[in-house]
């Protein structure tokens, strides 16, 4: 049996899934895997009783599946980039029941930070178009961190109140959900759907109703026949949550699980949700404006790291050097940040001035 992951590979730079699921290793450094296989995306270590640490998963990494690994006890994140966050994040940890409390904590601040990465690539790219942002996490556990999650109820649903928005000038709004729900009997469905129908309501009394889901479906290669037992906490993001505030003060929320037997069939059970969580990101409008204005030293960097042509790169070098007052105000500017309701979130948002997303 697999003890540790070769040191060799055949086309290791272009391996995009890598499947360790049953095997007897211990120890995986994820980092590692990512540096020698460059185009890593998807990473399967499901049923692996003997491991114990899952280390340095890093930012760029779309899709762990890491079920029924009962002996695993550890998983640590490298630090994030903001810029380096995929635009769809599948990771599962589910039936880990050997989880320390600091793994918990890891993971639910490492999909916070992810779901801030998001919010603001799809803000800052918001007329100009962005790739759809998707998010899922799933671990053992019945609790929601009241420090990530500061609106909470013991049911499906829960109402809350939109802080005002004081400034001049508008603003965005982002909705990031935690979920609680036993998934014992869920091994049976051909797919599930997590779904969420909110409604916000302005000053004036009238309001917009939203519907967002997330299926199995559009997870590629997930394995729908994993067993699970007990209780789950979800965490979950879609661009679809994001939206532009008008002078909204109220938000409702209802949340079901809908287990399908069978693809294209309208008959499902319903799986009950325990407990529901929302966290709200407020995001200044104006803070992408001045970004958009002028552009700053990591800009140019950014710039010139993608796909730009020699002669944009020369510009860019060239605009670099010329202005050092102009360079310490853009700067200044950029340092300027996006307030938040929880401040023991980790907030990307603030560490915009390391470039533009692309």
């Amino acid at each position: 049996e697999i003890e540790e992951v070769p040191s060799r590979f055949d086309c290791q730079s272009s391996l995009p899934l890598l499947d360790l699921s049953g095997t007897s290793i211990t120890t995986v450094d994820v980092a590692s895997l990512v540096i020698r296989f460059e185009n890593l995306e998807h990473l399967k270590i499901n049923y692996c009783d003997n491991l114990e640490l899952l280390s340095e998963v890093p930012p760029n990494l779309s899709y762990l599946e890491a079920h029924g690994c009962t002996s695993l006890e550890k998983v640590t994140f490298i630090d994030q980039n903001l810029f380096e966050v995929p635009n769809d994040i599948f990771m599962i940890f589910s039936d880990c029941f050997n989880f320390n409390k600091d793994s918990i904590d890891n993971i639910e601040e490492t999909a916070m930070f992810k779901v801030g990465a998001q919010v603001e690539r799809w803000i800052s790219l918001w007329e100009s178009g962005c790739k759809s942002q998707s998010l899922f996490f799933c671990f053992p556990g019945n609790e929601i961190s009241a420090n990530k999650f500061e609106f909470q109820s013991l049911n499906s649903s829960i109402n809350l109140k939109i802080a005002p928005n004081w400034r001049i000038g508008g603003r965005f709004l982002a909705f990031a959900i935690c979920l609680v729900a036993d998934l014992t009997n869920c091994s049976h469905y051909e797919y599930i759907e997590r779904i969420c129908e909110y409604q916000l309501e302005d000053t004036s009394g009238g309001n917009e109703k939203f519907k967002t889901k997330w299926s199995d479906r559009q997870w590629r290669d997930f394995e729908s026949d994993l067993e699970f037992s007990g209780e789950h906490v979800l965490i979950l993001f879609n661009d679809n949550m994001v939206k532009k505030d008008k002078d909204y003060e109220e938000a409702s929320f209802e949340f079901y699980i809908k287990g399908y037997s069978s693809w294209g069939d309208d008959r499902f059970d319903v799986i009950k949700v325990k407990k529901c969580g929302v966290h709200v990101f407020y995001v200044d409008e104006d803070q992408f404006d001045e970004m958009s204005n002028g552009e700053s030293d990591e800009d140019q960097i950014d710039e010139t790291s993608s796909d730009a042509s020699d002669e944009d790169q020369i510009d860019e070098t060239s605009s670099d050097a010329s202005d050092e007052d102009q360079e310490m105000c853009n700067i200044e500017e950029m340092s300027k940040d996006v307030s938040y309701v929880e401040e023991d979130i980790p907030d990307p948002i603030a560490l915009r001035k390391r470039g533009k997303p692309n």
